[in-house]
Formats: C-alpha cells, structure tokens, sequence
C-alpha cells in the first residue's frame, strides 16, 4: 500500500512539473523589444534592434518598449501577469491568457504571441 502511496505521488508530482513547463513561453520570446511603430501598448510588431545598453536605453525613453518574463510582460503603464500559456499547432506561437493594469485599469486580455525572423508580434485575440 505505501509502495502505492509513493508511486501515485511521484506520477502527481511528474504531472506538475510537466503542465508547468508545457505553460511556458520559449525562451527566444523572452527579454527586452522595442515596437516598430504600433499605436497600442503592448501589441504590434516588435524587434530587438538596439545592440547594447544605451540602445535599450533610448528605446525606452518612447512609449514602444516591452520586457517578457516568463511570468507576465511590462510596457509603457502596462504590466500584464500570464494566467496560462498555451502552444499552437505553429511553432514560435503561442496563446497567453493574462490578467493586465494599463493605468489604472484593470482587464483580462487574451493574446497570440509570435516570434518570426528576429520580431515578435503581438495580436490581442477576443475581447
């Protein structure tokens, strides 16, 4: 019975780390992107042009710069937090349901993220 007991919780335990790890974004999406001339916050087209620290630097003295962590992105007056993340039949896309604060308002957005030739764009899906 003990035996049972150990080998049901190593098999929940594999369960979690592999759901876990399935809900990540790849890490080529992760790290700091300037956009390339969209109107809104945190969706668009962006790209990693700037070479070193002062390039990121300029880049964030606009309202066009986006970090992604793992765990969520930030933008200008913009944090959005990952409640799931989810592969696509495509690779480098993935879905991301998110809990977001622009300002002072709160939303849950959904999004497609993409990664394709050293750009990342971001499409709000729904509403």
């Amino acid at each position: 019975m003990r035996a049972l007991l150990l080998a049901a919780t190593a098999v929940a335990a594999l369960a979690a780390s592999t759901a876990q790890a399935a809900q990540s974004l790849p890490e080529i999406m992760l790290g700091h992107w300037c956009s390339l001339g969209s109107d809104a916050i945190g969706e668009g087209v962006y790209e990693r042009f700037f070479e070193n620290e002062q390039g990121w630097t300029e880049c964030k003295q606009g309202d066009g710069y986006l970090t992604i962590q793992r765990t969520g992105y930030s933008a200008h007056e913009t944090e959005c937090r990952f409640v799931s993340v989810r592969s696509t039949e495509q690779k480098w896309v993935v879905r991301v349901a998110a809990r977001c604060t622009q300002e002072d308002t709160k939303y849950k957005a959904t999004f497609e993220i993409m990664y394709y030739k050293g750009r990342l764009t971001i499409s709000r899906k729904g509403s």
